[in-house]
C-alpha cells in the first residue's frame, strides 16, 4: 500500500514537471511572436500605409505602397488593399512604393524619402542611373539612384525577379513633390509620370507623417 502512493506521488510530481516545462516552451515560443508584431503598425487601408520599426538599427519606416504588383503577403496583407488599380508601366518602370525613414520611434522632420521603382527586367541598369525629379515643370531634385538588388515574387506559380531602382530625397523635397500637380521622373533615358491615384496617395501620406509628431 505504502510502494502504490509512493508511485502515484512520483507520477504525479513528474506531470507536474512536464507541464511546468511544456509551459515555458510555449512561453519562449510565442513571446518573441508577440514581440515582433509590436514593432508592425498598420496606419491606414487605403491608402496602404504601414509603420514599421527595426531594433537592429533603431530605425523607423513608414511605408506607401504605390503599385499593385509587387508581393504584399511579404510586408502585411493591407499592402494589397489595391490590386482593383491598374499601376502604369512606363519605360519599362512602375513606381511601387514610397518610405519615409528616421531614427528611433520619434518622428522627425529631418528624414529622408525614398521611392522605389521595380523594373520589368532584371538587368535594365548595369550601373546605377542618373536621376531627376521635375514638379510642376521645376527640378525638385536630382543625384544618382541605388541597386539595391533584385526584388522577387511569385506569379502564377512562377518565380519572378524585378530590379529594384531607389531614389532617396529629403522629407521637404518630398513635401514639393507630394503637393504639385504633375510629377516626373526621368532616370537616364526612361520616364515615369505619376497616375492620379500615385499622386493623391502621395498628398496623402505626406499629410499622415506631418500629423505623425503632433
Amino acid at each position: 500500500m505504502r510502494g502504490k502512493l509512493i508511485n502515484r506521488r512520483r507520477r504525479q510530481a513528474c506531470t507536474g514537471q512536464r507541464v511546468f516545462i511544456l509551459t515555458l516552451l510555449i512561453c519562449f515560443l510565442f513571446i518573441p511572436l508577440y514581440t515582433k508584431a509590436q514593432d508592425i503598425k498598420i496606419i491606414s487601408k487605403k491608402p496602404p500605409v504601414m509603420q514599421l520599426y527595426d531594433r537592429t538599427k533603431n530605425e523607423t519606416d513608414i511605408k506607401l505602397k504605390l503599385g499593385n504588383n509587387a508581393d504584399a503577403s511579404n510586408i502585411s496583407e493591407v499592402m494589397s488593399g489595391q490590386a482593383d488599380v491598374i499601376v502604369p508601366i512606363q519605360s519599362g518602370i512602375l513606381l511601387s512604393f514610397a518610405d519615409y525613414f528616421y531614427e528611433g520611434r520619434t518622428p522627425s522632420r529631418k528624414g529622408s524619402v525614398k521611392f522605389t521603382f521595380l523594373s520589368e527586367h532584371k538587368s535594365t541598369f548595369k550601373s546605377p542611373p542618373d536621376f531627376s525629379i521635375i514638379a510642376d515643370g521645376i527640378e525638385a531634385q536630382k543625384g544618382a539612384a541605388e541597386l539595391p538588388g533584385l526584388w522577387s515574387y511569385k506569379e502564377n506559380s512562377a518565380n519572378v525577379e524585378q530590379q529594384m531602382i531607389t531614389l532617396d530625397v529629403p522629407f521637404e523635397v518630398f513635401l514639393t513633390i507630394a503637393g504639385a500637380k504633375k510629377v516626373e521622373f526621368k532616370l537616364e533615358s526612361k520616364s515615369y509620370r505619376l497616375a492620379n491615384f500615385q499622386q493623391k496617395y502621395m498628398r496623402a501620406f505626406a499629410k499622415m507623417i506631418e500629423q505623425l509628431g503632433k
